[in-house]
């Protein structure tokens, strides 16, 4: 809502990651909302296609898929992160 939670959360998780070392923070939210998509596209991360995923996130979008509204249009994203 303008204030900066998401941007604080999200900027907490990534720092999170990189001290456990980890070569990129995945996520998933709906890729036809063009605030989700362009808000995490500004913070670095790209759009992935379900063929690329590992088996975790597969499993964790079919997941969603199969309970969330509009199934078809959940997306995994990926920043990769420099240590």
């Amino acid at each position: 809502m303008q204030r900066g939670a998401g941007r604080f959360l999200l900027r907490h998780a990534l720092a999170w990651a990189r001290a456990q070392h980890e070569p990129s923070l995945w996520l998933t939210t709906y890729g036809h909302l063009a605030f989700n998509r362009f808000f995490y596209e500004k913070e670095g991360f790209g759009g992935v296609p379900y063929d690329e995923c590992s088996l975790g996130v597969r499993h964790h979008l079919d997941d969603e898929r199969r309970w969330l509204p509009a199934p078809e249009q959940r997306v995994a994203m990926r920043r990769v992160l420099t240590q």
